[in-house]
This record gives C-alpha cells, sequence and structure tokens, in this order.
C-alpha cells in the first residue's frame, strides 16, 4: 500500500487552515475599521469646514455690522464722502461685506455636498438659506441708512435704524439656531460613530471566539483521526501478545499509519497462517520437526543435505 497522504502534510494542512483562519479574520477587522474610520474622516470633512464657515460668517458679520456704524457716525458728524474716514469706513464695509457673502457661497457649497436626504442637514440648509436673505435685507437696509445720513433727513434715518436693530436681533437668533443644529448634527455623528464602533468590536470579538472554536474543532477531528488508528494499532499488537489472532484492525487513512495498520494485519495474516499449519501437521508429526522445518524454512536450507546413511 503506497502513502498518499503524509502525517506531515496533514499537520501542515491544519497549521495552514488555522493560519488562513486568523488571516481571514485579521483582514475582515481591518476593512470593517477602515471603513468606520472613512466614515470618520469624511464626518469630520463636513462637519470641520461647516462649522469654521459659520464662525467666519459671524465674524465677518459683526465687522461689517462695526463699519456701518463707524461710516454713519463718520457721516452724522459732518463728514463728507471725501473725507479719509468716510471713505476708509466705506472700503472696510465694503470688503467684510464681499468676504460675507464667500462665506455664505462656501457655506451652500459645504452643503450641497452633504446628504440631501438627512433632515437635519436639510433643515441647516433651509436656515442658511434664510439667514443669507436676511443679511441682504439688511445690508440694502444699510445702504438706505447711509443714504439717509448723507442727505441729512434724520428722521428716515432714525426710522431706518430701528428696524434694522430689529432685524439684526432675528440674524442673532438665526445664527444661534444654525450653530446650535451643526453641534448637534455633530454630536449625532459623534454618537453613531461610537455605536457603529461598539458594534464592531462586538462583531471582532465574536468573530474571533468562533474563529478559536472552530480552530479547537478543526484540530480535534484532526488530531483524532490521526491518533485514532494508532490507538487501534496498539490494542491490535497487545491482542496478538496475547494470543489472539482473529485481531484486524480496520486501514481508516492512506498515510503512514494506514500502511503500518495494513502491514499489520498481513503479518497477522501470516502469523494465522503458520498456526494453523502447524496444528494441522502436528497431528502427524513431530512438532519439534514442524516448529524447525515447515514453519522455519530458512534453518531447513542452512541444515540440509545429502548424507550417505546406513
Amino acid at each position: 500500500m503506497a502513502v498518499r497522504i503524509r502525517i506531515g502534510t496533514k499537520i501542515f494542512a491544519l497549521a495552514l487552515s488555522l493560519l488562513a483562519l486568523t488571516v481571514g479574520l485579521s483582514a475582515f477587522a481591518t476593512l470593517q475599521s477602515r471603513a468606520l474610520q472613512r466614515q470618520l474622516v469624511d464626518e469630520a470633512v463636513r462637519d470641520i469646514p461647516l462649522q469654521d464657515a459659520i464662525l467666519s460668517l459671524n465674524e465677518h458679520a459683526l465687522q461689517r455690522r462695526l463699519e456701518f456704524e463707524r461710516w454713519k457716525e463718520a457721516l452724522e458728524l459732518g463728514g463728507s464722502d471725501s473725507s479719509p474716514v468716510v471713505q476708509s469706513s466705506a472700503a472696510a464695509y465694503q470688503k467684510f461685506n464681499d468676504r460675507l457673502i464667500a462665506d455664505f457661497a462656501r457655506v451652500q457649497s459645504i452643503l450641497q455636498a452633504s446628504d440631501p436626504n438627512d433632515p437635519q442637514t436639510t433643515r441647516i440648509r433651509t436656515l442658511a438659506d434664510t439667514l443669507q436673505r436676511d443679511y441682504s435685507v439688511v445690508a440694502g437696509l444699510q445702504q438706505r441708512v447711509i443714504a439717509s445720513t448723507r442727505a441729512k433727513n434724520m428722521t428716515v434715518a432714525n426710522e431706518l435704524i430701528a428696524l434694522h436693530d430689529k432685524l439684526q436681533e432675528n440674524l442673532r437668533a438665526e445664527r444661534e439656531d444654525i450653530s446650535q443644529r451643526i453641534q448637534a448634527l455633530s454630536q449625532r455623528a459623534s454618537e453613531v460613530s461610537e455605536q457603529q464602533e461598539k458594534r464592531l468590536i462586538t462583531v471582532i470579538d465574536t468573530a474571533t471566539g468562533f474563529a478559536i472554536l472552530l480552530g479547537l474543532v478543526f484540530a480535534w477531528l484532526m488530531t483524532k483521526r490521526m491518533v485514532s488508528p494508532v490507538h487501534a494499532l496498539v490494542d491490535g499488537v497487545r491482542s496478538v501478545e496475547r494470543g489472539d489472532l482473529a485481531v484486524k484492525i480496520p486501514v481508516q487513512s492512506s498515510d503512514e499509519i494506514g500502511v503500518l495498520a495494513n502491514s499489520f494485519n498481513s503479518l497477522v495474516e501470516e502469523l494465522k497462517s503458520k498456526e494453523t499449519l502447524k496444528a494441522t501437521f502436528g497431528k502427524y508429526l513431530d512438532p519439534r520437526i514442524v516448529e524447525n522445518v515447515m514453519l522455519n524454512p530458512s534453518a531447513a536450507e542452512a541444515e540440509g543435505g545429502r548424507r550417505v546413511m546406513t
């Protein structure tokens, strides 16, 4: 019987299977971790620039209002459009107004890249549109105040200032609302990421436990398949030592143990044949002749020969 699969090959296959299981588990954990990391990066790319844009928008809106107040005050003090203070205030007002417009464009660009199906993002986008419209209204109102102040029509200017202050209060409330919603969006994203991280850890722990259990079961089955024939062979040898030649070991594999079991069965069959021959001829010949000649042909060949006898 030829050896088809060696024991060393089986052991190597067992080790390779456990290694493949470990590598597969590691690859799964790595992929899930990278997916979570990409999600965190996407959220950071969305939320952090949006928060920065809102902060920049509030800062430039405040600076524009301060320059408006400075411009109006310079005109009230009798300054003309050609005076350095008026020109400086007007230029600074326009600069911060342009920056405010750029901030709104940045906010809209970030929101357009967000999930359109997210209700919180949709609400923030609506608030941003309202805030941009109100800032545009305030800018137009400020220009009317400047024009009235320049024309020395202080009655109209004061009425417009009262309306301007009310709009500023509305803008403050809208800024707080949109800032709180952005913070809530970031907080929710952080909570979702934390839940996914916990879920990932649970999945990895479960997969690890399953891999360990599967590896132990697989190793136990392989070990049992390799050790059981050895135990059967040992029991067979002990049976032969006790004189039991009816034993026959089942050949369960084609490795070295299977070859050994097959050889053992052949040996037992040969011993059984000799015992049968001995029992048959022992009825007619001296048992010593049967033992030394018929059951030991090599001894007969070594001692046999022709003799002259009387």
